[in-house]
């Protein structure tokens, strides 16, 4: 478990880069294959579940990452699981369906791998431990919902919707990212686990009322849910 998680998250991270190679695999294109990482994750997921202690929570460590407070490690919890359920099954059904439904459209393997990018970096969001990586993925979002939106790039009014959605996407990563570093400085880490097992209560910091607006600005613009 330690290493299937983590790999088939990589895969599902990186497999959309190679879309032109597995599309000549099958007549069909690459979206069948694209719709069995998901479906993967969700049958080791429901192992872990199966596994995990009530109120506990298992962590996936590695030893690599971008920087010193970056490293890649993976929290898995009772919500993060379920969250984690749901985004890897439906992703695979709207990949499937989508695989199908598009049969026809030239450009099908292209928008199913910004599709299969989004779903594998949302499960990078719900299972990471660092806020640093959570920031990363996030960002990471950012940039696949732009492409999605903007798929149809020859029509000006899509154009136009995809920058507007990337600009308010990238307000409310600067807020989420301001809320990020306070927290590390506040608790001296950026590991989930280690803020959750010391107890740091940002409710008593003068700068909580703050932190809260950014980063309830940071989640509704998201999407741009909000606007």
């Amino acid at each position: 478990m330690d290493i299937i998680i983590p790999l088939l998250l990589l895969l599902l991270i990186v497999s959309p880069f190679f879309s032109s190679y597995l599309g000549k695999l099958s007549k069909n294109g690459a979206g069948a294959y694209f719709s069995i990482l998901p479906f993967s994750i969700f049958i080791t997921l429901l192992f872990a579940y199966n596994n995990l202690e009530f109120n506990n929570y298992q962590l996936l460590n590695s030893s690599w990452g971008f920087l010193k407070s970056m490293e890649f490690c993976w929290r898995l919890d009772g919500l993060s699981i379920i969250i984690a359920l749901t985004i890897s099954s439906i992703g695979g059904l709207v990949l499937l369906y989508a695989h199908f439904y598009m049969s026809n459209y030239p450009e099908r393997n292209n928008f199913l791998s910004f599709l299969t990018l989004s779903i594998g970096v949302s499960l990078g969001i719900v299972l990471t431990d660092n806020l640093m990586v959570l920031f990363f993925f996030w960002e990471m979002i950012n940039i696949s919902s732009f492409f999605l939106i903007g798929h149809h790039h020859k029509r000006k009014n899509i154009r136009k919707e995809a920058r507007d959605t990337l600009l308010i996407n990238a307000f409310g990563s600067l807020s989420l990212l301001f809320v990020i570093l306070v927290i590390g400085q506040i608790a001296d880490t950026y590991n989930i686990s280690l803020l959750l097992e010391n107890n740091i209560h940002l409710g008593n910091h003068p700068y909580y009322s703050l932190l809260l607006i950014l980063f309830l600005v940071a989640v509704l613009t998201k999407s741009t849910q909000f606007p």
